[in-house]
């Protein structure tokens, strides 16, 4: 490795996001295993994909509230739709338009949300 070699990252957004996080981790404003409801209430009431899914409908109810650690580990459970593209929640992606980049930050997270929510029906609770 040389002092002045480039490196291509990918996901800087992650970068600065987990530093902001942790700063707030040790000022003590939250805690790695505190649920994410507070923070993001659309997040409650959190469902889960049955093993054997055939579509975002075939769930049931989470064991757990959804937690910061969770997120920042990539164990929240949420796919990367480019690299999954043909799994159930990739194509619920597409069809809700949750990762639109003209949607505002609010109405991804609702969108997001909104794939977990009982009785959820092609865009809308039912």
């Amino acid at each position: 490795m040389q002092r002045d070699q480039i490196y291509r990252v990918f996901s800087n957004t992650k970068l600065v996001t987990t530093c902001g996080f942790l700063l707030l981790l040790e000022q003590g404003e939250c805690n790695l295993d505190d649920p994410l409801e507070p923070y993001l209430p659309a997040f409650s009431r959190m469902r889960v994909l049955l093993p054997n899914a055939a579509s975002v409908d075939d769930t049931e109810a989470a064991r757990r509230p959804l937690t910061l650690r969770h997120l920042l580990t990539h164990t929240a459970g949420f796919v990367y739709a480019g690299t999954h593209p043909t799994s159930i929640l990739a194509q619920a992606y597409v069809r809700e338009h949750v990762l639109d980049p003209a949607a505002t930050l609010k109405e991804t997270i609702d969108r997001l949300a909104g794939l977990n929510r009982p009785g959820f029906r092609g865009g809308r609770l039912a």
